[in-house]
């Protein structure tokens, strides 16, 4: 890119890079479906360790989900034969 394009070279050059804490995710959960959530990462750079929080927004049936989901836990669902 850098050969074809001055624009590029310049804004390469500036190297203005930030790194994306935030985002919304949309993951299916095989239980209880569509999960449509916020996500954070938080950086603790002295151990290179991080956490990743994964919200819904109150009253939305994603936040509903989770709820069930704290009450679900690692039961299996399957029906049984």
């Amino acid at each position: 890119m850098s050969g074809a394009s001055a624009d590029f070279r310049a804004r390469w050059a500036e190297q203005d890079v930030d790194v994306s804490r935030s985002t919304s995710k949309r993951i299916r959960h095989p239980e209880v479906g569509w999960l449509d959530l916020e996500c954070e990462a938080l950086h603790d750079p002295m151990r290179d360790q991080w956490i990743i929080l994964y919200t819904a927004a109150p009253g939305t049936p994603s936040h509903e989900a989770l709820r069930l989901l704290k009450v679900v836990g690692t039961q299996d669902l399957t029906p049984r034969p």
